[in-house]
């Protein structure tokens, strides 16, 4: 079948023996026999194709292209994905943002994390309930959690706004997300809360304070270490904050994005980060080009969650 013309899904022969029955005014010619043939089958009550008997089809006039099928069902997939919105279920949907803004999400990554928070909003509905928390060396309340008809300006405003700076007090910020989400729950009991949560960096003491970690090898110094008195989950210095949000009823969602400096501490984040997410609710990528789609896929499992149970 050489110097084939690809379709979707099928092969068209250009040239070599025979012309394409698809182009010319012979094409035309056979189209109109084919249709008037096909009528008479039609008027006499039978089918052009014999019942039960399957043929093959002539070699060099098509051929089943799976790849191009594969990929048909994928856009199928794709569109059922992205037409499965908040809207869908607005009145029980209640998402929180919680995200690191550290100076490590300085450029591409913070931009990518932009576009995923908007596209995310721009699926809720007035009756979800959102709001936004983010953190660094400090932590800020930049929406209040309330209802998204509330919100809906100031969500947009705020995600565009985000500044990358700063540390990782990733401690500091869960006590802090812990009284709002508890307030929020209170204020919106019939809602299914659910935290999505985005770092990419490994938890930092605060400026000045003595750290109680060792460095790894990659920072013999000891001038980058995984604080341990900042990790949320370290029950050392205090209870698992990420455990008491989720015996709130809270699921949360943990995103993990990988920064190229911390290789060294990667497991370190990973554990800390799968201990804070709920179960079936972890993700990660060294990519912020996969923030959209990890993003999009969280919308559809608290959908799908809303109104049945809650997963903490």
């Amino acid at each position: 079948m050489a110097n084939n013309e690809r379709k979707r899904g099928l092969f068209f022969p250009s040239s070599g023996g025979s012309k394409s029955l698809l182009r010319g005014g012979g094409g035309f010619f056979l189209f109109f026999i084919a249709v008037v043939i096909g009528g008479g089958f039609l008027l006499t009550g039978n089918s052009i194709f014999p019942q039960n008997q399957l043929t093959e089809p002539d070699a060099g006039v098509y051929q089943i292209d799976e790849e191009s099928l594969k990929e048909l069902e994928e856009e199928r997939g794709n569109l059922q994905l992205k037409t499965f919105k908040f809207k869908e279920c607005k009145a029980q949907a209640s998402a929180t943002l919680f995200v690191d803004r550290s100076g490590s999400m300085r450029g591409q990554k913070l931009a990518s994390l932009k576009d995923a928070l908007s596209g995310f909003i721009n699926q809720m509905g007035d009756e979800s309930v959102t709001g936004l928390i983010s953190y660094s060396t400090n932590v800020t309340e930049d929406v209040a959690i309330d209802l998204f008809a509330n919100n809906k300006d100031r969500m947009s405003s705020a995600i565009s706004s985000l500044v990358a700076n700063g540390g990782t007090r990733t401690r500091n910020a869960f006590n802090f997300a812990l009284s709002r989400i508890t307030s929020a729950k209170d204020r919106y009991p019939d809602k299914q809360h659910v935290i999505v949560f985005l770092s990419d960096g490994i938890p930092e003491a605060a400026s000045g304070a003595t750290k109680t970690c060792s460095a790894p090898a990659c920072s013999p110094d000891g001038s980058r270490c995984f604080e341990t008195t900042e990790d949320p989950t370290n029950t050392a210095f205090g209870p698992d904050i990420s455990q008491q949000i989720k015996d709130a009823g809270v699921r949360i969602f943990a995103i993990t994005l990988y920064d190229s400096s911390d290789t060294c501490f990667q497991n370190d984040l990973k554990a800390m980060m799968q201990k804070v997410a709920s179960p079936d609710s972890y993700y990660e990528t060294p990519n912020p080009e996969d923030l959209q789609k990890i993003y999009a896929e969280i919308s559809t499992k608290i959908c799908q969650a809303a109104g049945v149970t809650g997963s903490n």
